[in-house]
């Protein structure tokens, strides 16, 4: 984890008040380890995960889920960008779907997604790319592992091995 904060921070620094977002339940104790590892740098980051225990806040579907049912709450003080974490990006349409939204009702325009593995396709990463962007929203996609189908076959690429060979030299 603490290796995507900082390749996530040599792109672009720290806001003041970024705010961490975490889906039920795989994405919970994710994203509890980066609010603790910024708080342990002095940031003031708000922390926040999805329920599917009846509550206020924003209602959704994760459609693949055994739990597809989510309630999001609101952030309670204004964010400067959003740090979804969770533990796949599958299609990413989810993340996409949320984070149109909360950028919308929130007026933010800078949105991280932190993940252990991200498993789109080319099209679905280039879609998502798209459509934030037509949004005029900047964003970072961070992942451990990276999964792509072509022709049939996976192609896996680790950040942790990448990391490792890059420390060794």
């Amino acid at each position: 984890m603490e290796i995507m904060i900082r390749e996530s921070l040599k792109k672009k620094p720290v806001s003041k008040y970024p705010f961490i977002i975490g889906f039920a339940e795989s994405g919970i104790v994710p994203s509890a380890l980066f609010h603790q590892l910024l708080r342990e740098q002095g940031v003031h980051a708000g922390w926040i995960c999805s329920t599917r225990r009846p509550s206020n806040g924003i209602r959704f579907r994760e459609t693949h889920s055994h739990g597809p049912d989510h309630i999001l709450p609101l952030p309670h003080r204004q964010p400067t960008e959003l740090w979804f974490v969770d533990d796949e990006i599958t299609t990413g349409q989810t993340l996409l779907n949320i984070a149109l939204y909360l950028c919308r009702i929130t007026d933010v325009r800078r949105v991280r997604f932190f993940s252990i593995a991200d498993t789109r396709s080319f099209s679905h990463e280039d879609q998502f790319r798209r459509i934030l962007e037509d949004h005029e929203i900047i964003h970072s996609v961070h992942t451990l592992t990276q999964q792509r189908q072509r022709n049939g076959n996976r192609n896996t690429k680790s950040l942790l091995e990448e990391s490792y060979q890059e420390n060794r030299m």
